[in-house]
């Protein structure tokens, strides 16, 4: 009888231990299974973050390349509306560096455009009242003086490089401070009137000039004129006055080298 008793005892103890352990095992699962729960929020957050991270980066992006666009629109401020749809079409073909170039640039007081790698200066509007003309600009030859380029600033001395083959009609007229120019071997033409009302009382033209009509009309204070040793033909109309004109011409000396072969 005893023995049954403990044999009923063991078995009851079996099955409550058994339980237990059941429930032990079915709490360890709820547990798990909520860790999962809360591994997955973990991720979703994360992934949340990362998302508003990438987004705000993105504006950032999207900002740098608004506030590029707008300092690209700045370089041509200033172009009239012609110029600008001249170029927007040539950048349309594809030919945006030659769209480019035609664009009117400043650059240490000089305004030019560069046209096939050549430089023009077409304006200035520096402080300084002695100026040399550079050579170069952005790496291109200067090979021109535009017409009017320098016409009524307040230059007192300029020189011009060897570079440059032509000075464009007025380009340095109605400069009246402007009391020397210096002029260098490799100019071939010179506009018309393009010292005219100016300060200049002696001028050396350079031996490669070979065009000069109208030159050295309306310069009510040059005196002299030099051709340089080496020319062969002294331009002609040089020392003409235009047609239409009764201003009587100021020059009273000039030198000609024995170089000279023929007066044009």
């Amino acid at each position: 009888m005893k023995l049954k008793k403990w044999i009923a005892l063991i078995l009851i103890a079996t099955i409550v231990l058994g339980n237990t352990m059941n429930v032990t095992i079915v709490e360890g699962q709820t547990m798990d299974t909520k860790n999962v729960e809360k591994v997955k929020d973990i991720e979703v957050e994360k992934d949340t973050k990362e998302n508003k991270e990438q987004i705000k980066d993105e504006d950032e992006l999207n900002t740098e390349i608004q506030v590029k666009s707008e300092e690209e629109v700045e370089l041509i401020e200033g172009t009239n509306q012609e110029e600008m749809i001249s170029y927007e079409n040539e950048v349309e073909n594809g030919i945006e560096e030659y769209a480019q170039d035609k664009l009117e640039t400043n650059v240490q007081g000089f305004k030019y455009t560069i046209n096939s790698n050549k430089v023009t200066i077409t304006g200035y509007i520096g402080e300084s009242t002695i100026v040399t003309v550079p050579q170069y600009i952005e790496g291109c030859v200067v090979t021109s003086i535009g017409n009017s380029a320098f016409n009524n600033t307040g230059l007192t001395e300029v020189e011009i490089p060897s570079s440059v083959t032509s000075i464009g009609d007025y380009a340095f007229a109605n400069c009246e401070e402007l009391t020397k120019i210096v002029l260098n071997d490799g100019l071939k033409s010179l506009g018309q009137s393009f010292i005219a009302n100016t300060g200049i009382t002696e001028l050396t033209i350079p031996k490669t000039v070979t065009e000069a009509k109208y030159a050295l009309y309306s310069t009510q204070s040059l005196k002299k004129v030099v051709f340089s040793q080496g020319i062969k033909t002294i331009p002609a109309y040089a020392f003409d006055k235009y047609p239409s004109s009764s201003e009587p011409n100021s020059v009273e000396e000039v030198i000609i080298p024995d170089s000279v072969i023929s007066i044009g």
